[in-house]
C-alpha cells in the first residue's frame, strides 16, 4: 500500500537494497558467484544481502561501486533509506498499541488549539503526541512527567486528570523556551513585580505585553496557556536554565482577581522556594495545605494588598460599592482585587460587587480581552 501526498508517489515501505543489487546483476549479466569473486567476499556474504539479513556497509558500497559500476553514494542512500523504512514499522507497530495511552490526554482541543497536528491514525497520534512532550517512547513519558502529577497543588474538590495537566505544563514549556529573556536577575524581578502591581489598575488591552516584558527583563518567561478539560491549573512555575525561569498562566477562573492573585503566587515560588522544583497550582479554597503553599498564597495576597491597609479598610465597616473602589484607587490596584480579597476571606458574599472584576476571555487562539 502506498500514499500520494501533494502529487508525489511515497511508498509505505522500502524494498532492501538486495533486491536492487539482484536487479542489477542480472541486468549486466553478473552471477552472485563472480560478484563475490571480484570483490573478494564470501557467496554467502552476497546472498545474504541479496536476501536482506546483511546491511550494505561503507566499504561494501565502495567494492560494489567498482565492481558494478554504480556509485557507493547510491548503495548507501538505499541502506539507509530501507533501514529508516524498517525502523519507522517497527515503531508504527508499536505505536498501534498505544490507542488507550492516547484516550487520556484531551486531544481534540490539543488539535483545536494547534498544539499537536490533526491526525487519520494511532500511530500518527500517537507519533505527535510524542513529539509534543519531548519522548520517544509513553514510558519516557511516564517517567518524565511524574513530577507534574507530585507538583499539582491539587483540590479533592476538584477532579482533574493528570495527563491533561501534564500537556497544559508542556505548552507552557515550550512557549517560555520560544520566549526571548534576558539573564534572570532577582533584583531586577522584584523590582519588576512593583510596576506590574500598578498594572492592575488599568485594562487589559495592553496588560499582556508589558506584563511579559516587563518579567523577560529580569529573566522570566511569563506566558498565558489555554486551559484544557481535566486540567483545573491556575499557573506553573519551573526554572527552565539557571538564567532562565518560567510563569505559565491561565485563565480558567475568567477574572483578573484570579489571574493577578496567581501571578504573584507563582512569582513566589521563584523568589523563595527552591529552583529544583517545579509547583502547578490549581488555587483551589482549600489546597494551600503546606507551607510552601501558604507562603505563597500569603506573598501574594500581602503584595496585592498590605494586611495595614486592609485592617483600614475593615475597621470602617464599610463594604459598599464606593468603599471598595476609593480603597482600591488609594492603594493603586483594581477594584475586583479588592473584592476577591474580601470575598476570599469572608468579608464579602461571593454573590456581591462581582461586577468590579473584570471579566478575561481568550480571542484568538493564545490571546486574551476584557
Amino acid at each position: 500500500m502506498s500514499k500520494i501526498i501533494k502529487n508525489e508517489y511515497q511508498p509505505d515501505f522500502v524494498s532492501p537494497p538486495g533486491e536492487t543489487l539482484a536487479e542489477t546483476l542480472e541486468f549486466i549479466g553478473m552471477s552472485q558467484s563472480e560478484l563475490a569473486r571480484r570483490i573478494g567476499r564470501p557467496i554467502k556474504t552476497i546472498n545474504e544481502i541479496v536476501n536482506g539479513k546483511t546491511s550494505i556497509t561503507p566499504e561494501t558500497a565502495l567494492q560494489l561501486e567498482r565492481a558494478v559500476g554504480v556509485s557507493n553514494r547510491f548503495w548507501l542512500n538505499r541502506e539507509s533509506d530501507y533501514r529508516a523504512s524498517v525502523a519507522k514499522e517497527a515503531e508504527n507497530e508499536t505505536f498501534r498499541r498505544l490507542s488507550g495511552w492516547i484516550k487520556r490526554f484531551p486531544v481534540v482541543q490539543m488539535v483545536r488549539y494547534g498544539w499537536i497536528p490533526a491526525s487519520q491514525t494511532v500511530e500518527d497520534s500517537a507519533r505527535a503526541l510524542l513529539s509534543f512532550f519531548g519522548v520517544t517512547s509513553n514510558q519516557e513519558y511516564e517517567d518524565v512527567y511524574e513530577m507534574t502529577r507530585v507538583a499539582f497543588r491539587r483540590s479533592r474538590k476538584v477532579k482533574s486528570n493528570p495527563d491533561a495537566i501534564a500537556a497544559w505544563f508542556r505548552k507552557g514549556v515550550l512557549d517560555a523556551q520560544a520566549t526571548e529573556c534576558l539573564s534572570y536577575d532577582e533584583g531586577a524581578f522584584r523590582k519588576a513585580l512593583d510596576e506590574i502591581r500598578s498594572l492592575t489598575a488599568f485594562g487589559p488591552e495592553s496588560l499582556e505585553a508589558r506584563l511579559t516584558s516587563l518579567c523577560s527583563q529580569s529573566g522570566v518567561a511569563v506566558v498565558f496557556v489555554r486551559e484544557l478539560r481535566g486540567a483545573p491549573v491556575n499557573g506553573a512555575t519551573s526554572w527552565l536554565s539557571p538564567r532562565k525561569a518560567m510563569i505559565a498562566l491561565s485563565l480558567r477562573h475568567r477574572t483578573n482577581d484570579v489571574l493577578w492573585f496567581s501571578f504573584f503566587h507563582e512569582a513566589a515560588h521563584l523568589l523563595k522556594h527552591s529552583r529544583r522544583a517545579v509547583f502547578v497550582d490549581s488555587g483551589s479554597e482549600g489546597s494551600g495545605t503546606d507551607d510552601i503553599e501558604r507562603e505563597a498564597d500569603d506573598f501574594a495576597s500581602d503584595f496585592l494588598i498590605p494586611k495595614r491597609e486592609l485592617a483600614a479598610l475593615l475597621a470602617t465597616g464599610d463594604n459598599s460599592r464606593a468603599a471598595v473602589e476609593n480603597f482600591a484607587k488609594s492603594i493603586g490596584v483594581a477594584s475586583g482585587i479588592v473584592v476577591g480579597r474580601l470575598q476570599h476571606e469572608g468579608y464579602l458574599p461571593h454573590s456581591h460587587l462581582n461586577g468590579l472584576k473584570l471579566r478575561l476571555e481568550w480571542s484568538g487562539c493564545e490571546r486574551y480581552t476584557g
